[in-house]
């Protein structure tokens, strides 16, 4: 370190901030504003699964579940497809691989619902 170059108000301007934060240190301890130390939990938490009340009173009288696995997609719910209601009750002539060869069936079925226009656009529903 070369000290030729130093000069006493850069030594002091360096060292502020160090004897600045001695000093706040000091008046922090003395006014007691530090903040409490964090103590270990002693005790196990417990945790009481039992029922409690409920916080507001329910309004709901039934409740409806639907369970849908395999269920039709909205695809098939809700485009009109014209060539298979023309097709339906017909045999497929195309190849296919059945996972379960005892519900393996050829024939094509159209959609049980009748669409028509509806809406300023036409759209079929």
């Amino acid at each position: 370190m070369d000290f030729s170059t130093s000069t006493r108000r850069h030594f002091l301007a360096q060292q502020a901030f160090g004897l600045g934060g001695l000093a706040l240190a000091s008046l922090v301890k003395q006014d007691e504003l530090r903040a409490a130390p964090v103590k270990p939990l002693l005790q196990r938490r417990e945790f009481d699964p039992s029922r409690r009340p409920p916080v507001h009173r329910p309004q709901a009288t039934a409740m409806i579940s639907l369970f849908m696995q395999g269920g039709p997609s909205h695809m098939d719910l809700c485009d009109p497809k014209p060539e298979l209601v023309k097709h339906h009750l017909k045999s497929y002539t195309g190849d296919i691989h059945y996972d379960n060869v005892g519900q393996a069936s050829t024939k094509l079925f159209a959609g049980p619902w009748k669409f028509k226009k509806h809406g300023q656009c036409g759209m079929e529903l």
